[in-house]
């Protein structure tokens, strides 16, 4: 029953950020003013930002949107039964978690924090740290997190096997970066899309 309703949760945010996604980095204003028109909730789920930064961050959460999609697809056991299990293996989430994070991180933190020529919108490194930088990082974190689950619930390894142990240095790590990172960081409201998606980067491990 809770696989379901996780499938149709992860499905639904998918197609909406593959399309808001896309909308954002391929169609003419004209299209995306048609669309606000026709449903004015939508207007809360665009950024105005063209700059490469800004598409390389659709782009990101683009691919995000695809897996969650097909991840909610294979709670759902429509897809193929092979390419299902590939999907819901962990190795697959570790695999896409830790290049998704480990690029976000290095890529939004040569544009938050130096004076890299990387084309950005200046009023948005808030953003690009919130999003870029804190969303690499949950991918990161999501990783040993996930590992932590599997041995101790799953198979049943004691508090203090090497893999938990490990686990529990690297997120502490991972937290104390973020932490370092973004404490000069000035909160401000996101779109909410964007506050959707980190959301939905634990989420996907349920």
């Amino acid at each position: 029953m809770w696989q379901g309703l996780v499938g149709i949760i992860l499905v639904i945010y998918g197609f909406i950020k593959i399309f808001v996604g896309t909308t954002t980095v391929y169609a003419s204003e004209n299209f995306r003013e048609k669309i606000e028109k026709a449903i004015p909730i939508s207007k809360h789920l665009y950024v105005d930002d063209h700059s490469l930064a800004g598409v390389i961050l659709e782009y990101i959460f683009i691919i995000f949107g695809i897996y969650s999609f097909l991840h909610g697809l294979a709670y759902l056991q429509v897809l193929p039964t092979k390419f299902g299990t590939f999907v819901n293996a962990n190795n697959t989430a570790y695999w896409l978690y830790g290049v998704i994070g480990i690029f976000s991180i290095i890529f939004y933190y040569l544009v938050a924090y130096t004076n890299s020529k990387i084309p950005k919108e200046s009023n948005a490194i808030n953003r690009y740290k919130l999003v870029g930088i804190l969303g690499g990082l949950l991918f990161l974190m999501t990783i040993p997190a996930l590992m932590i689950f599997t041995a101790i619930i799953q198979e049943k390894q004691p508090i203090t096997s090497p893999v938990v142990i490990a686990s529990v240095l690297v997120l502490g790590i991972l937290v104390a970066s973020s932490y370092y990172l973004l404490e000069d960081t000035i909160p401000e409201k996101i779109n909410t899309l964007n506050a959707t998606s980190l959301v939905m980067i634990p989420f996907n491990m349920v």
